[in-house]
């Protein structure tokens, strides 16, 4: 685990967040992310739209990392429209919050907690 991955993914459960609360405010999802949406790397987020098949929209926040290309230390979030989407998202959302319970209650997550929060998020 690099440092400030940890932080990167609290980073990119928060976007999340965001991005789902304004789908449901305004039934669509933005066409691209703030310019000030960075990673614990000072980079912006990469926003990727990608139609689903069966209706609905899969998106993914993604930080690029250290190295700031595109490789195997990159990390994502992940969410859909739709709503066999949701029901997937609600309960990848379910382990995901489960991971970073500690993070919210203001305690810095363990190593352990953060390296599983870390792997929760590869892009891979």
């Amino acid at each position: 685990m690099v440092p400030r991955e940890a932080r990167t993914s609290e980073i990119l459960v928060a976007a999340k967040a965001q991005v789902d609360e304004f789908y449901r405010q305004h039934k669509h999802l933005p066409a691209a992310l703030p310019d000030n949406w960075i990673d614990a790397f000072e980079q912006p987020l990469v926003w990727q739209l990608e139609p689903r098949a069966h209706g609905g929209t899969s998106y993914t926040i993604m930080s690029l990392g250290y190295d700031r290309r595109r490789s195997g230390d990159d990390l994502c979030a992940r969410g859909t429209t739709g709503t066999l989407a949701r029901l997937k998202s609600a309960l990848a959302r379910i382990d995901l919050e489960q991971t970073l319970a500690t993070t919210l209650h203001a305690r810095r997550p363990t190593l352990v907690e953060g390296v599983g929060q870390v792997r929760a998020l590869r892009c891979d």
